[in-house]
């Protein structure tokens, strides 16, 4: 409730004159990482395979690495109840890369999507 209530001025800091540059997870990924939560000692987690976790952590990286190198320094959205363990998830690898929900976004700033992360397998040649 507190993060929520401070959203706008969160969202706020990490826009560039009134631009958020936001990457999103796609709705059926997003669906998918929510049907994995799971509650622990320190909170929420993502009890996700070990083959999924690294195309997912490659995905964000790749979406950021990308807008990163237009100019931008994006944040990732994602709905709230994902957004702890998310955090957990990439803190260590990505420590510059803001994660914020949906409601943290301020109706003030103009959203750019700049990358989307999608876990969809490549096809088979």
């Amino acid at each position: 409730a507190a993060r929520q209530a401070l959203g706008p001025a969160i969202s706020a800091a990490h826009a560039t004159s009134g631009r958020l540059p936001i990457i999103t997870i796609e709705p059926l990924v997003e669906h998918a990482l929510v049907e994995t939560l799971r509650s622990g000692e320190s909170g929420s987690f993502l009890a996700l395979d070990p083959e999924t976790t690294e195309r997912f952590i490659n995905e964000v990286s790749a979406a950021s690495h990308l807008s990163e190198q237009r100019g931008d320094q994006p944040v990732l959205v994602c709905a709230g109840q994902l957004r702890p363990a998310v955090h957990r998830l990439l803190k260590a690898i990505m420590p510059n890369l803001p994660i914020l929900s949906y409601t943290e976004l301020g109706t003030q700033l103009q959203l750019e999507n700049v990358g989307a992360v999608n876990l969809a397998q490549p096809a088979a040649v």
